[in-house]
């Protein structure tokens, strides 16, 4: 069977001697062999093309990687700090704030009993 005309259409032309070049047709027809969809924001999207680009690699190559991690590891990493609310980061600041001037700071304690005095005083 001849896939040179359906393969040259996937990956828009043949190799200078007229066939199907033998990497390629590996890569399209012997080591991909689904097409994951996913939904994402465009804007998502748009910007992690760009990093990708940016570290040379396509975002095809960039997916599998981590595909790949995900089924040899069985885990997922997220990096990202995590970001508290409105109400949290308020109150955070404010006690970051308090620690500043020294207010509304209690002394260590060796004991739970010398806590609870000092909380019940």
């Amino acid at each position: 069977m001849d896939i040179t005309p359906a393969f040259e259409a996937v990956v828009g032309g043949s190799n200078p001697s007229g066939g199907v070049d033998r990497y390629n047709h590996c890569i399209y027809d012997g080591y991909m062999k689904t097409l994951l969809n996913i939904r994402t924001d465009k804007e998502v999207k748009v910007a992690v093309q760009k990093i990708a680009k940016e570290l040379g690699f396509p975002l095809s190559t960039i997916i599998n990687a981590y595909l790949k991690q995900l089924l040899r590891e069985k885990r997922v990493n997220f990096t990202l700090p995590p970001t508290p609310n409105k109400k949290t980061a308020r109150l955070i600041k404010r006690a970051h704030e308090d620690y500043k001037k020294g207010r509304n700071i209690s002394p260590a304690f060796e004991t739970a009993r010398e806590m609870d005095v000092y909380l019940h005083s």
